[in-house]
């Protein structure tokens, strides 16, 4: 007799889409008990197999579960911030096209950072380029 696996939300639901937990475990070829770690936290999905969680989860418009301690942030940038890295081909796109690293650019649609000098113009120049509406930004 097969032990029924039950997943924590949002897994559930992505398994539900996909007509159940064994479904689910053969679309990101691997096993059952592979997917209730997963889902569980007890081991972590790595390379192909994250980016294939990932992608299911967003065709799905579920939210991306963590990844152990991590959440992956892929569409997690606010407003108008995901436009315009959409309109440059992604966030790593527009952060290369500002001379810096992702994080910042992520920091920077958090608040978590300080968007000033140079890089506050070119940020703004890069909104106004895509025709998109810039966020307020809070005075330096």
């Amino acid at each position: 007799m097969v032990r029924q696996t039950t997943l924590p939300e949002p897994w559930k639901s992505l398994a539900d889409s996909y007509g159940g937990v064994a479904a689910l475990a053969e679309a990101f070829c691997t096993v059952q008990k592979t997917l209730h770690n997963w889902a569980h936290g007890v081991n972590v999905p790595s390379g192909p197999a994250r980016k294939l969680i990932v992608e299911a989860f967003t065709k799905a418009h579920l939210p991306i579960p963590a990844f152990g301690r991590q959440s992956i942030p892929p569409a997690s940038i606010p407003e108008p911030w995901q436009a315009l890295a959409e309109a440059h081909g992604g966030v790593e796109a527009l952060a290369k096209a500002l001379g810096k690293v992702p994080s910042t650019v992520y920091q920077w649609a958090e608040g978590k950072r300080k968007l000033g000098g140079p890089a506050r113009v070119q940020v703004l120049a890069a909104f106004k380029t895509a025709g998109i509406k810039p966020p307020k930004l809070p005075k330096l």
